[in-house]
């Protein structure tokens, strides 16, 4: 029971709660504030230029009025181990793809329905036209790093766009362990958001020896958030930079922590 209260307390994303109801309810006929806070989330990490996630991936089917998703509930929203890659996709077949997946009736279910990231303006009036692209003019011509599960280049839910780039620019695509569950992915960045709270080395490194640890890092997390950190967020934080996997953090990978490299399964 205790375990499943503090799942239920761990907050991983947000949106303002002024903004629209946060909500997965019609992902796979619709754009829904999940699925743009999702993908927002894993562009954000994988520091790409856009991020989509297909509608049937996302299971919860529900309304969330505090506009919080917790880490019980982020577990529900993706229950599947969705491997996200970052490819370099010229503008036509993100387009292609896009207005490929939404075709059809508006109150279709479609399970191959893109949900993007916050930064993708679509016209969808105008056969789901993509407009705008981080603030800036879409442009087919260029060439962008999109985030995607990665079964998609390989034909699941057959969005034609998608998988005729992949059998016909093989060199473009990740090596096969080369990916990032989608869970893992928007933890780490809910981790390096909270580094940046944490303050300075020294302050955090209360023996002195150049080593944080697990207590002087629980303790940080404690004095910035105002309540003792539960152990799945302690281990996400640390997991987040640790990168020769030793349970602490030396100076070196907390001065690299924002570039700290992705971990795959």
């Amino acid at each position: 029971m205790a375990v499943l209260q503090a799942l239920e307390r761990e907050v991983v994303c947000s949106v303002p709660v002024d903004g629209p109801l946060l909500t997965s309810k019609g992902v796979r006929h619709k754009q829904t504030s999940m699925g743009a806070l999702l993908t927002s989330t894993i562009r954000d990490c994988l520091q790409a230029d856009v991020a989509m996630i297909n509608g049937g991936t996302i299971k919860g089917n529900r309304d969330y009025n505090d506009g919080e998703l917790n880490y019980l509930e982020l577990q529900q929203e993706l229950p599947f181990p969705t491997k996200m890659v970052v490819v370099r996709m010229p503008g036509n077949v993100l387009q292609d793809a896009i207005s490929a997946s939404r075709a059809g009736k508006p109150e279709e279910e479609k399970r191959g329905f893109l949900q993007t990231d916050d930064g993708v303006a679509i016209d969808e009036a105008q056969a789901h036209t993509v407009l705008s692209v981080g603030g800036r003019q879409f442009n087919k011509d260029a060439v962008y790093n999109v985030a995607l599960p990665r079964n998609l280049l390989k034909g699941i839910f057959d969005i034609r766009p998608l998988v005729d780039f992949a059998n016909a620019h093989p060199e473009a695509m990740a090596n096969e362990d080369a990916y990032v569950p989608a869970v893992n992915l928007i933890l780490m960045h809910q981790a390096k958001q909270i580094w940046r709270r944490l303050g300075d080395f020294d302050e955090i490194d209360l023996d002195g020896n150049q080593q944080l640890d697990r207590d002087e890092i629980a303790t940080a997390l404690e004095k910035r958030l105002g309540t003792k950190p539960s152990q799945i967020l302690l281990d996400n934080v640390i997991r987040a930079i640790d990168t020769d996997h030793s349970g602490t953090i030396d100076r070196d990978e907390y001065e690299k922590r924002e570039k700290a490299p992705l971990h795959s399964p």
